[in-house]
């Protein structure tokens, strides 16, 4: 007597390797990440307060203004300037003991005032403040 077999039920696929393909993935990008800090600026900035930035100070008729207009161009005492004269300039205020106070338009983009901060740490740079601009001069470039 010839006995049919019966037909095996199907599985459907297991979860299993799915989870296990995840975690792997997970681990890769975890081991493949860098959590570094090399690109953050080592530099001790000090932001204003907006009545400090409006009250005149004795110490700061002698800092060094570099204001940014809403392009991101740079400008000292009116002037635009690229970035080896800004250097000179952040240089020779350092070798002055003067400080640097850097005035963004609200609405220049955000790496030019890293790039002028940065360029405030290569000049060596002693006391860099970075001043909010009074609501009064938000409609002026510089």
């Amino acid at each position: 007597m010839l006995f049919a077999a019966e037909p095996r039920k199907r599985r459907g696929p297991g979860l299993t390797p799915l989870i296990d393909v995840v975690f792997l993935l997970l681990l890769f990008f975890m081991l493949a990440s860098r959590f570094d800090r090399e690109a953050l600026l080592p530099l001790a900035v000090h932001v204003a307060s907006p009545d400090a930035a409006a009250a005149p100070d004795a110490t700061r008729d002698d800092a060094l203004r570099v204001q940014l207009d809403a392009a991101g161009r740079a400008f000292l005492s009116g002037r635009a300037v690229d970035d080896g004269s800004l250097v000179e300039a952040m240089r020779a205020a350092a070798q002055a003991q003067r400080g640097v106070r850097v005035r963004p338009h609200p609405e220049a983009p955000l790496q030019p005032i890293v790039d002028v901060l940065g360029l405030a740490q290569a000049a060596g740079a002693h006391d860099v403040v970075l001043e909010p601009v009074a609501a009064a001069t938000k409609t002026g470039a510089h």
